[in-house]
């Protein structure tokens, strides 16, 4: 009776220390990591933002701009990103393509009001005219929820998380800007941007 009650506990015991060891590996898992590819057919690279979960590509998403090559370089983000709340911002970026012909892509992961995350991709494409694109991605289908393009040369667009949402500056060649805030849709809900001014 004795050992078929020590061979429940070590059992029981086996039991929880397999159990534990499956927590510690589901925690242990790495985060998802977000980069850009480049697809290219000849000299028209279509620029891609990829989803990797342990090395493998769940997600992918097209960007406005093409590139010309598909050479992919990082690029420093310490100049050139402010944030309207002052607070310094994660930001990863790289370069595709070769001198004039280049275009930059940055990728920062933005906090919504109810827990949740966005991913914030931004891209800019041109030499002496350049052409900006601000999207905002649901992480979980890298579906658009927001997409902000400017024209070329007519205006430039720059875009920033916030406390509650997103704002967007437009910025018209004869300097004059306006700005106008988006918050995040409510809890339990679809991912979206809402106007709120």
């Amino acid at each position: 009776m004795r050992r078929l009650y020590e061979q429940g506990i070590v059992g029981f015991l086996g039991i929880l220390g397999l159990s534990l060891a499956i927590k510690l590996y589901v925690r242990a898992e790495p985060a998802p990591s977000i980069t850009p590819i480049a697809e290219c057919i000849e000299t028209t690279c279509t620029v891609r933002i990829q989803l990797k979960q342990n090395g493998e590509t769940v997600l992918s998403a097209p960007l406005p701009f093409e590139a010309y090559s598909g050479e992919i370089a990082p690029l420093d983000t310490t100049e050139g990103f402010s944030h309207p709340t002052g607070n310094p911002r994660q930001i990863t970026a790289w370069t595709i393509g070769r001198e004039e012909d280049a275009i930059e892509v940055a990728v920062e992961m933005a906090e919504t009001t109810h827990g949740g995350s966005a991913i914030l991709v931004y891209q800019i494409a041109g030499f002496e005219h350049l052409k900006r694109a601000s999207l905002v991605l649901a992480p979980e289908t890298l579906r658009p929820i927001a997409t902000f393009v400017e024209s070329q040369g007519l205006e430039i667009i720059t875009m920033a998380p916030t406390v509650t949402g997103v704002t967007v500056e437009r910025t018209a060649p004869d300097g004059r800007s306006t700005s106008k805030a988006f918050r995040w849709s409510a809890p339990n809900t679809p991912l979206a941007l809402f106007e709120t001014n």
